[in-house]
């Protein structure tokens, strides 16, 4: 919808309004818009994949969410805040990383993670309402919050999907793409297979830590299963 009525109202601001800058606006809609949509589908295809209608419509939830937060923080704590609220972001950010850590160490409270990620949130948008305005002579230069919107943005952009993975995992979501981001180096596997004339036999082994020499392992079974013909 945005990225339509930049145009029309470049049009009708002509001689005043450059075509520049209607570009440019065109630009930033359909980026802003753009990724929006995109977390959200990704959110409902991907993290809902093994889930019904009502494990969709959640997913969807977080998927909305999450681009409110991706997006949203950056944006107004570079356009309304002031040093102060930049550096309160920042403790949010610490606080709710540790209240994370141990939630997240007890898989079984996974609806707590999901109030907490949704305070975190909730306490990162607020904080350019609650404390702004106050003067700076070269924090309020364009410059200066131009290169606070990226830092800020690289940052909390870092920072909200870990979170978005982080709870998605609790509730059976991106499993693979949590994997993959968490980069945790332990836990390795691999499968031993047993083939008959008619059947498979398919054993799993694993170990908790690696280690440069074989004998140093400790593998055990972790699954067993088979495939008849």
């Amino acid at each position: 919808v945005l990225a339509s009525v930049f145009p029309v109202l470049g049009l009708s601001f002509f001689g005043r309004y450059p075509a520049v800058y209607v570009f440019a606006d065109l630009l930033f809609a359909s980026v802003v818009l753009g990724g929006a949509v995109a977390l959200i589908i990704g959110a409902l295809s991907v993290g809902g994949a093994l889930h019904g209608r009502a494990g969709k419509a959640g997913f969807f939830a977080l998927g909305v969410w999450h681009a409110l937060v991706q997006g949203g923080v950056p944006f107004l704590l570079a356009r309304r805040g002031d040093w102060r609220s930049w550096v309160a972001a920042l403790a949010a950010v610490l606080v709710f990383w540790f209240a994370g850590n141990w939630l997240v160490a007890k898989l079984k409270f996974r609806a707590n993670l999901a109030v907490v990620w949704l305070a975190y949130g909730l306490a990162l948008l607020g904080i350019p309402f609650v404390i702004w305005g106050e003067p700076s002579r070269y924090l309020d230069m364009w410059t200066a919050r131009f290169i606070v919107a990226i830092l800020l943005g690289g940052l909390m952009s870092s920072v909200s999907l870990g979170w978005y993975f982080a709870v998605s995992l609790a509730f059976n979501g991106h499993n693979e793409q949590a994997g993959g981001a968490a980069r945790i180096e332990r836990f390795k596997e691999f499968m031993r297979v047993r083939l008959t004339a008619n059947s498979l036999t398919a054993y799993v082994i694993g170990f908790d830590e690696p280690r440069m020499h074989g004998y140093e392992l400790r593998p055990r079974v972790i699954d067993v299963f088979e495939l008849k013909v």
